[in-house]
């Protein structure tokens, strides 16, 4: 968290719109966040506390993978079949997708692809 503590309201804003949420609430409030998006401290304290609030009930790496591997260079895609690994690898898709994370190579890629339509 010391590290996300660090970041500008954008990059929390990211993290937050590719962050991967099991339950109803978590999406509905990073949602609202995304919506009320401030470039400032105000809201990037809001957006800190809601992360936090995440990691006290699910894993940090797979509920955010965006900061994972862009800030602290972790590329861990578990194969894991658990709801909350496959949500992420669809924010990891989306956000390779729309250019805010490297592609990997193509063969790794379409693995990726293929274990969300299994």
């Amino acid at each position: 968290m010391a590290v996300m503590s660090q970041q500008d309201p954008e990059m929390l804003k990211k993290t937050l719109f590719y962050g991967a949420y099991t339950e109803i609430e978590f999406k509905n409030r990073s949602q609202q966040l995304i919506k009320e998006f401030q470039a400032n401290d105000q809201w990037a304290y809001q957006a800190l506390q809601f992360v936090e609030d995440v990691v006290r009930h699910r894993n940090f790496v797979s509920s955010f993978c965006y900061p994972c591997i862009r800030l602290l260079k972790i590329s861990l895609i578990k194969k894991n079949k658990d709801q909350l690994q496959l949500r992420m690898r669809r924010q990891y898709i989306l956000a390779v997708q729309y250019g805010d994370l490297p592609k990997p190579d193509d063969a790794t890629f379409l693995e990726i692809l293929g274990s969300v339509n299994e």
